[in-house]
Formats: structure tokens, C-alpha cells, sequence
């Protein structure tokens, strides 16, 4: 089995990304003005950027970030209707369901939000002396004292955003190829977004997106695909 799964395409994609990870972070460690040379193109000047106070910040703020706890009370609210009527409605298996609610557990949850987030306490580019706040930049995954709670590294949003692909990983043939593109679209759609009012730097958001496909396609392999074979 572990000969099978260590050649399945799922394997591959885990270790393409683990390398890409790696090679990223190394990057963003060693050259960390690339955080400031990126943030830069979006500054306007006088602590504001591209999309800061814009029409588009003021409905993600006001209406879609607030809304994604109902996205999560309806999820829940179906996977337990797939559970209570052992698939009858909805068609989720419990093993599919523990994959998608470990996957944004592990991925956004305890690893991003509960503990590089929490830890690190990186500035955010719009708090740092070079873009008109007061706060000192630091290099990504350097800890620091300059942020207290829900700091800069990495990204929360990016990270919920590209936790998505563990829909489409339980998808097959052009349904699963076509899913994983919009979910990729979306993730970095976000990214943009969080660039562009300052809220984030690049290594937050590239970072963010690699840790969600990393856990997504861990917790497939763990629990979907090891699964399967065994039965």
C-alpha cells in the first residue's frame, strides 16, 4: 500500500508543494526586501495602499469577512445532514467529512491562526515605519514583539481561502481539475486583496497558501486515499 500511495498523484502534488515551501521560505528568509520591494508597489503614500479604504475593502470588511462564519454554520449544518441520513440527502461520507473539517482545522486553525499568527508577531506592512506607521519590519518567520495578537504572519484569510481545495480533492476526472483551479483563482484573488490594502506581505500570503495545500493534501492521503486502498 505505502509502495502505491508514495507513487499516486496525490503524493506527488505533496511533495511538489513540501519543495516549494521549503524553497519559498528560504527565499523570503534570506532576502526579506522583497516583502518591501512588493508592499511598495502598492503604497500610495501617506499610510495608504492600492485598495485600502476603498469601496471593495469596505464590503469585504462590512459584509463577506463577517459572513464566513455563516459559511461555516451552513457547512456544518450539511455535513451533518449527510451524517444523520447516512448520505442519503447530501452524500458526504463521515470519512470525507473528517477530511474537509481536519483540513481547515490543522490548516487555518491550529497552524496559522493558533499559532503563527499568534507567535510570531510580525507587523503588518499599512503598522510599519516605511509605509507610515510606527512598528519596525521583520523578515518572515523571525519572531518579533512588534504585534501582540493577529499578526501579519502568515496570512488567516489566504489560508481559509486556499483550505477550499479539500472540496475538490474528493472530485473526479474534469469536475476535480476544474474545482481545483477555481479554488487556486479564489486563494490568490484573496492574496491580491490582502496585498493591496496593506494588510499583508507577500510572504504572509504565499506562505498561507502553501501551508493550506500542504495540510489539505496530508489530511487526503492520511484519510481519503490510505483509506481507500485498506478497504
Amino acid at each position: 500500500i505505502d509502495k502505491i500511495l508514495w507513487h499516486s498523484s496525490q503524493y506527488y502534488w505533496l511533495k511538489l508543494t513540501l519543495l516549494a515551501t521549503i524553497l519559498c521560505s528560504l527565499i523570503f528568509i534570506t532576502l526579506p526586501e522583497i516583502d518591501l520591494l512588493v508592499a511598495e508597489l502598492f503604497f500610495l503614500g501617506d499610510n495608504n495602499f492600492l485598495l485600502r479604504n476603498s469601496m471593495v475593502h469596505n464590503f469585504m470588511d462590512a459584509w463577506v469577512r463577517p459572513s464566513v462564519k455563516y459559511l461555516v454554520m451552513i457547512l456544518v449544518t450539511l455535513m451533518a445532514l449527510s451524517i444523520f441520513s447516512n448520505g442519503k440527502y447530501i452524500g458526504w461520507s463521515i470519512r470525507s467529512i473528517s477530511f474537509i473539517v481536519l483540513t481547515f482545522a490543522v490548516g487555518p486553525g491550529l497552524l496559522v491562526n493558533g499559532i503563527l499568527k499568534e507567535f510570531i508577531g510580525r507587523a503588518r506592512p499599512k503598522n510599519i515605519t516605511e509605509f507610515g506607521g510606527d512598528r519596525l519590519f521583520s523578515p518572515a518567520y523571525f519572531p518579533s514583539d512588534q504585534c501582540a495578537h493577529n499578526c501579519s504572519f502568515v496570512s488567516g484569510d489566504v489560508a481559509f481561502a486556499f483550505a477550499f481545495i479539500s472540496f475538490p480533492l474528493l472530485l473526479t476526472g474534469k469536475k476535480k481539475k476544474i474545482g481545483l483551479l477555481v479554488c487556486l483563482l479564489f486563494g490568490k484573488s484573496i492574496a491580491f486583496y490582502r496585498l493591496a490594502t496593506g494588510a499583508h506581505f507577500l510572504s504572509d500570503t504565499v506562505i498561507a497558501g502553501l501551508l493550506s495545500i500542504l495540510v489539505a493534501l496530508i489530511c487526503y492521503i492520511v484519510i481519503e486515499e490510505r483509506q481507500s486502498l485498506q478497504n
